[in-house]
């Protein structure tokens, strides 16, 4: 026991204390006790009586009480230090020990040093003589040797055992000029920009030293087919590149392993032909050649082109400055390649005395011709001319050959101007100048407007065409002035060898070099502008590098109306013009409508419709107008009227109303290119398999935009609910719910039924004129409307594009053009008399769910029917089809048109079905694949969709994406993927698939390593220190709440609410939400499309509390909820999304700020690290900092990495790789944690200075 607790302890109990009190008092009195009897008479007299005598007694034995505890205490006292002196002493003792012992090895330290300072200068002197030693037996051992070669500078036995290989890189490092950088750097994009100022059409060939992922990023927009053969990065590589247009069809290849050479064997303009780029090896290799032969021969093919450098000279005296008396062994080996093959040199060929090379030695002060082009001499006729260019950039000056095919393809050169131009300031200026200074001159009183319109479009085409011309031309001068200057000295020295010649030569070289480089890298730097600005954002960028392969655009061959088999352009054109003049043909048939019961317009509707057109509908039409659009055959696109649209809006408008005065546009609006698409999964030599776009002028979009604009109030009134396609308000996924439901229905009542999915050929463009004309009048619209309209359709012409030839103008007489924005209203109305009388035809059976008989959906041209009694239904269906096609031209395709039947008993084909093919398993309809039972949606359309996805995340894994171009990828490609199918069926997921593509996200998010950051905080909004990565949960439960939406505001124009307000009665579809499932109808409960919106409500939405208060939805279930003067904030929310736009992502961002976390741990960290408190409003401002910082996404990742500890500093880096210093990389100095790097280090500038941290 210490002495501080001797004093303070307390003890175990009261009782033991009172003990030890007692005792003491026991003591002091005994010994009174005894002091008293010792007291004699005499003393008792003395003293008096005891009783006088209490005072002494008690200060007595209290005296004694204390001199009992201090002699304990000094015992105590006396214990304790003899156990502490013992081991003090000891460790005195060691220590004095020690001390002695370090004296004594100071001393033979010091000695030991002066013995090293005196040995020092013998230890040099004997170096010396030992180096000399080595210098006289390494030159004895060189003496001793025959045929040696020293090299100066080379240290012996460098080359280890592959001498050749290593000399082979050795001598062109230490002798050749440094022609190319290493790596990725600059030169390459320089070579490829130089070739795109040559003609893109020729076939570009190019010795390379890239690898193989290098290789790939030669695609450029005019790049359709790359081959190429790879070794090692800065080592050997060759590539062909092929043009987009070049009609090359690949049927085998070749590369080597070593980077050598590659041969591609195709149909070239209906030619079987082998294309080859060869890198031919600097030593003599023969079996190179050999290999070259044999797999030349295994082509068997007799039309050859093959070219390249073959680092040798075939002809010593004529391809070699100065001349050498004999061919190398490489050279002999080309030449009997030559002769195997019949092969020619075709520059030689033409040019058979003159002397000109492709590569210049510097430091040997000699030239030679090493880089050829071989072709079949049957091909000699076809070369149009060839020529040796100039040696710039590279160390090698290009061979070029243009060749003449035997069957060339025609091509047809249409202007169109460059929207970049509109970025400049100048141009738009000298645009506008342009147009004041024509309108003044031309646009007078008296001027028909219409001609004016015309001439103003050729006038600026010219001024353009001048313009572009000129700063061209001003731009390539001053290079063509000095490559005719290289071009003579060239000449000049390879006959003079003078001196002076070459010094000017290489001044004049270098000057060249500079000139294209500086052209390069103003072209480099303006891309690398685009990349800052547009790189890992969801754009067209983004959407190219994640294509898994480049649309080919190229026609190779079709069948013509006779069934035979083209090749030729000008027959492959002539084809499909003779497919679109006889589609485009009026047929001139008539069919009364009268019988057909149609409903009309409104007085207001009207009267909108006939007022004139006024500026502001022209300024509200261009500016919707969606920029980035083909231009029609004009070449002005959308960019150049919204510019101009101040200057020319006036004159546009005096054209309208000229034209509707006179009954006729002007005539350049009225022609249309027509280019063409192929569809999916369709053999691409049919003209049926492809789908024609139009490519109006922009001034005919602009008419047919206001008319669309005037029609979009319009058509919802007049227009039947079955038809969703192209309607404000109406969705697809109305058509499939609807379709669902009936399904069920039919499948639940066990009645038979069947659903016809029906395909029109060609349905846009088979509509005749007078009809839709006929149905307009019908519907009410006035004579002023129908003069617009008619307008548009008074004569257009069209040209057929096919691979860049365009056919002969030909007359239009029927159809709505696909790319006219005025086009899917007008089909919309052209299609409704069918929907009428297949409606008010009663033999016509379809679908009756409560009071409403459900027969046809329609979604534009896609038509399906449900119907009860198929084998009277189906007659008289094929009756009214048959009719309607004759008034109209629509043409139902038989062959395409498919019928389900809904009865488990039919398991063979019914008769009655005909003419319609049988597809008992079901079919496709909107991307989407419908079967007889609806428990098989999901694994018919989600689980191959979920397999899809992570098939397709995998394949991108090694994109050169960054972080945040990952997400957005994710945004842009995955999403509206997953989404689609989704929100038509409305199934929810599994929690195994959400799992699965949840993994597959992250994996891709970061290429397969661990992630840095949860989902849940990149699912974060980017406000709130997020990237807004999609959370598929939480966007399928949004789907769900879009049929809540519709539950909560009704609609009269949505026919499966009326079918799902019939199925819960006596309830409505929005008292289902508080109900508890024992309460809820049968007819509901049985209902699986219900059943999943229910359980997203019960399971999953009420996991939020500000949606769920106490169990229940705060959506108020009375019948007379709209009345009610005061709502919850959901109840106002799906109110208010009622007529808006984007409810799916306005009602995720509200479920995901109920969940939304402030990072916390993040926070806490950073304080921690900061050593200092961050509020909660600067916490905020950090967290959206990220996402501001800058317009490129590389910064916003950078800062966003920082936020999140994604880097690893040098300290916690070098625990995990051994040898890794820990020190901060730029001082080296000091420990590399987060904070020196990020603060305290004086090389790195300060990024805390000035910042919201306040420590």
């Amino acid at each position: 026991m210490s002495l501080d607790a001797f004093f303070a302890h307390p003890g175990p109990n009261k009782k033991k204390k009172h003990e030890r009190k007692k005792g003491a008092k026991a003591i002091a009195n005994k010994a009174i006790d005894s002091s008293n009897d010792e007291l004699g008479p005499e003393d008792e007299a003395v003293h008096g009586p005891a009783s006088a005598n209490n005072e002494e007694l008690s200060e007595q034995r209290d005296k004694l009480i204390v001199n009992c505890v201090t002699a304990n205490i000094e015992k105590m006292l006396d214990s304790k230090l003899a156990n502490i002196i013992k081991p003090v002493s000891e460790f005195s003792g060691k220590l004095d020990s020690l001390i002695q012992r370090m004296g004594t090895a100071e001393q033979r330290i010091s000695d030991l040093e002066d013995t090293s300072a005196a040995t020092a200068p013998r230890v040099k002197a004997l170096e010396g003589e030992l180096q000399k030693a080595l210098d006289r037996l390494e030159n004895f051992e060189n003496q001793s040797r025959r045929q040696n070669l020293r090299i100066v500078g080379l240290n012996e036995g460098s080359e280890g055992r592959t001498p050749v290989e290593f000399f082979e890189k050795w001598i062109p490092d230490r002798t050749g000029p440094p022609t190319r950088l290493s790596g990725k750097e600059g030169p390459r994009a320089v070579l490829v920009r130089l070739h795109d100022y040559t003609n893109k059409q020729k076939i570009l060939q190019a010795e390379t030293h890239l690898n193989d992922e290098e290789h790939k990023k030669y695609r450029r927009e005019w790049v359709g087919q790359i081959f190429f053969s790879s070794h090692s990065t800065n080592k050997r590589g060759v590539v062909i590149l092929l043009h987009k247009n070049l009609p090359f069809t690949v049927t085998a290849s070749f590369k080597d392993t070593e980077g050598r050479f590659v041969l591609v064997k195709g149909i070239l303009h209906g030619e079987v032909i082998v294309l080859g780029n060869v890198y031919g090896p600097n030593i003599q290799d023969e079996a190179f050649y050999a290999s070259l032969l044999r797999h030349l021969a295994d082509m068997d093919c007799p039309n050859i082109i093959i070219g390249g450098d073959f680092n040798c000279a075939l002809s010593p005296k004529m391809d070699r400055l100065p001349p050498h008396a004999n061919a190398s062994k490489n050279a002999k080996a080309v030449l009997n390649i030559n002769r195997e093959f019949d092969l020619v040199d075709i520059w030689r060929h033409y040019n058979p005395l003159s002397k000109q090379y492709t590569f210049h030695s510097q430091p040997h002060l000699s030239a030679s011709r090493i880089d050829y082009i071989f072709v079949s001499r049957c091909l000699l006729g076809l070369v149009e001319h060839t020529d040796i260019g100039l040696i710039a950039l590279s160390d090698h000056a290009p061979v070029v050959m243009a060749v003449h095919p035997p069957r060339p393809s025609e091509r047809s050169f249409s202007w169109r101007m460059n929207a970049t131009l509109l970025m400049d300031e100048k141009f738009v200026k000298y645009l506008t100048d342009q147009t004041d200074l024509f309108l003044e001159i031309n646009d007078k009183n008296g001027a028909d407007p219409r001609i004016v319109w015309d001439t103003y479009k050729a006038y600026m085409r010219g001024m353009i065409i001048s313009y572009t011309s000129r700063r061209k031309k001003e731009r390539a001068a001053k290079q063509l002035e000095i490559e005719n200057k290289v071009k003579l000295l060239e000449e000049t020295y390879y006959k003079t060898r003078s001196e002076a010649t070459l010094i000017e030569l290489k001044s004049t070289r270098t000057a060249l070099n500079n000139l294209i480089t500086r052209k390069a890298e103003r072209d480099i730097l303006f891309t690398k502008q685009k990349f800052f600005e547009l790189a890992n954002k969801p754009n067209r960028l983004l959407a190219r590098l994640a294509r898994n392969a480049p649309i080919k655009s190229y026609i190779s061959a079709v069948q013509d109306e006779n069934q035979q088999r083209q090749t030729n352009n000008r027959q492959i054109n002539e084809s499909f013009k003779i497919l679109f003049y006889c589609l485009f043909l009026k047929l001139g048939m008539d069919w009364p409508l009268n019988h057909l019961c149609f409903p009309q317009i409104s007085k207001d509707q009207f009267d909108r419709l006939e007022s004139p057109i006024s500026i502001l509908e022209i300024d509200k039409a261009i500016s919707t107008l969606q920029s980035g659009k083909c231009p029609g055959e004009d070449g002005f696109p959308v960019e150049f009227f919204k510019v101009m649209k101040g200057k020319i809006n006036k004159l546009l408008l005096r054209v309208f109303d000229k034209s509707l005065e006179e009954s006729v546009l002007p005539e350049s609006m009225y022609g249309a290119n027509i280019t063409l698409i192929v569809k999916k999964n369709r053999n691409p030599e049919l003209c049926s398999s492809y789908r024609p776009i139009s490519l109006l002028n922009v001034d005919n979009k602009i008419l047919s935009k206001i008319l669309a604009l005037r029609l979009e109030n319009v058509v919802n009134t007049i227009v039947d609910a079955d038809q969703t396609g192209f309607i404000c308000g109406r969705n697809s996924y109305h058509n499939t719910r609807r379709l669902l439901h009936i399904i069920h229905h039919l499948n639940t009542n066990k009645t038979l039924g069947a659903v016809v999915s029906m395909d029109a050929e060609k349905a846009f463009d088979r509509i005749e004129w007078e009809y839709m004309f006929e149905v307009m009048k019908r519907f009410g619209f006035g004579c002023g409307f129908l003069r617009w309209v008619r307008l548009l359709y008074k004569a257009p012409t069209a040209s057929v594009l096919t691979n860049g030839l365009l056919s002969a103008p030909f007359k239009v007489k029927r159809g709505t053009a696909q790319g006219s924005p005025l086009s899917p209203t007008l089909f919309a109305l052209a299609i409704e008399p069918l929907a009428l009388a297949i409606r008010q035809n009663p033999d016509i059976q379809g679908v009756t769910i409560g009071t409403k008989q459900h027969k046809i959906l329609l979604y534009a041209d896609d038509i399906l029917l449900t119907l009860t009694k198929p084998s009277q239904s189906l007659i008289a269906l094929t009756t009214c089809l048959r009719e309607f096609s004759l008034i109209s031209g629509y043409k139902v395709n038989f062959d395409k048109s498919e019928i389900m039947i809904l009865d488990n008993d039919i398991k063979i084909e019914p008769p009655y079905i005909q003419p319609f093919r049988w597809a008992p398993s079901g079919f496709d309809y909107l991307g989407i694949r419908i079967v007889p039972q609806l428990n098989r949606l999901y694994s018919e359309n989600i689980t191959p969709l979920v397999k899809k996805v992570q098939e397709m995340l995998t394949r991108w894994k090694n994109l050169p994406v960054s972080f945040l171009g990952r997400i957005n990828l994710i945004k842009m490609t995955v999403l509206p993927k997953i989404l689609y199918p989704t929100s038509m069926l409305f199934v929810n997921l599994s929690a195994n698939d959400i799992a699965n593509m949840n993994k597959a996200l992250s994996d891709f998010i970061w290429n397969g390593r661990k992630p840095k950051v949860k989902l849940a905080g990149l699912q974060l909004p980017r406000e709130q220190g997020g990237w807004g990565l999609p959370n598929i949960e939480y966007y399928v439960l949004s789907l769900q709440a879009r049929i809540i939406s519709a539950w909560v505001n009704g609609g009269s124009d949505s026919p499966w609410l009326d079918i799902e307000s019939f199925i819960c009665k006596p309830l409505s579809p929005v008292n289902l939400l508080g109900k508890s499932l024992k309460e809820i109808p049968r007819t509901a409960k049985d209902n699986p499309l219900i059943t999943h919106v229910l359980i997203s409500i019960i399971y999953q939405i009420k996991t939020f509390t500000n949606i769920y208060r106490s169990g229940t939805l705060c959506i108020r279930r009375t019948t007379h909820w709209k009345s009610q003067t005061t709502h919850t904030y959901w109840t106002v929310f799906f109110i208010r999304c009622k007529q808006q736009k984007h409810f799916i992502s306005k009602f995720y961002s509200e479920i995901l700020s109920l969940n939304l976390s402030k990072l916390s741990c993040l926070r806490t960290s950073w304080c921690t690290l900061l050593k200092c408190v961050i509020d909660d409003d600067v916490w905020d401002e950090i967290l959206r900092l990220p996402s501001r910082i800058s317009i490129c996404n590389r910064y916003k990742e950078l800062q966003y990495k920082i936020l999140h500890h994604i880097y690893i500093s040098p300290q916690i880096y070098s625990k995990y790789r051994t040898g890794t210093s820990p020190n901060c990389p730029k001082c080296k100095s000091c420990i590399g944690t987060r904070f020196h790097c990020l603060w305290e280090c004086k090389k790195s500038p300060n990024i805390l200075e000035g910042s919201m941290f306040k420590c």
